[in-house]
C-alpha cells in the first residue's frame, strides 16, 4: 500500500471553531474526513484517526505522511508502538540548526547536490535525509538580511526528512517525494474549505 498523507488543521466557520482532520491516499485522493472539538490538539486526534482506517481498509501496513508540526514526539511515540505503522516527517528549524553546528551535517558536501543522506545518534534506527532547495536558500537569504532573523547562512534552504522506514523499502528519494506530496493534502483542504464544499 503506498504511503497515506496525514494532516490535522483548524478551521473556522463562521463563529464555530472546529479541529479538521483529512487522510489522503499518497495521490491526495481524499479517504477520511474527521471534524472534532477546536480546543483538542493535534496529537490527541492524529493516532486514533490510524486505526479506524487500517481497519476499514484491510491495511496490514501503512505509512504516514505528516508536516513537522502535525506529526509531533508524542505522536511518533504512540506510532513506534504500533504494529505495521511507519511514517514519514520532518525536523524542526532548530533540530536542523543543532545539526549543522555539531557536524553532523556538513552543508558542504550539497556541493550539486540537493539530497544527502546522514545519521544523528538521537536518531539511531530511522533515515534521515537532508534536502536543500536553493530558491529558498535565496528566499531565507533575504528574509536574514531584511529582518535579521538568522545568524548562520549555513542553514538556508535546508529541510530535513525523518522516517521510520528503512532504506530497502523506501529509498531517500522515495521519502522525500512522498513528502513533498502533502501538498496534495492542502489541495483537498482547499477544496473543503473553499468554494467546492464551503465547510
Amino acid at each position: 500500500m503506498p504511503p497515506l498523507n496525514a494532516s490535522i488543521a483548524a478551521a473556522n466557520a463562521g463563529t464555530h471553531e472546529v479541529n479538521c482532520g483529512v487522510i489522503t491516499t499518497a495521490r491526495g485522493c481524499l479517504v477520511e474526513v474527521r471534524v472534532r472539538e477546536a480546543n483538542v490538539k493535534d496529537r490527541r486526534t492524529f493516532r486514533p484517526a490510524v486505526q479506524p482506517v487500517r481497519e476499514a481498509f484491510g491495511i496490514r501496513h501503512m505509512v504516514l505522511v505528516g508536516d513537522r508540526g502535525r506529526i509531533a514526539t508524542a505522536a511518533l511515540d504512540a506510532l513506534r508502538a504500533m504494529d505495521g505503522t511507519d511514517w514519514i516527517t520532518a525536523l524542526r528549524r532548530a533540530s536542523i540548526t543543532a545539526h549543522v553546528e555539531d557536524g553532523h551535517l556538513e552543508v558542504d558536501l550539497f556541493v550539486g547536490r540537493y539530497l544527502l543522506n546522514f545519521s544523528a545518534p538521537e536518531y539511531p534506527v530511522e533515515q534521515l535525509m537532508a534536502c536543500r532547495n536553493p530558491a529558498t536558500a535565496t528566499l531565507h537569504a533575504r528574509k536574514r538580511e531584511a529582518f535579521c532573523a538568522y545568524t548562520d547562512a549555513a542553514g538556508n534552504g535546508l529541510y530535513i526528512i525523518r522516517t521510520s522506514v528503512s532504506a530497502d523499502a523506501l529509498c531517500a528519494a522515495q521519502c522525500v517525494r512522498h513528502y513533498k506530496a502533502l501538498s496534495n493534502v492542502e489541495r483537498v483542504f482547499r477544496t473543503v474549505e473553499g468554494v467546492d464544499l464551503k465547510v
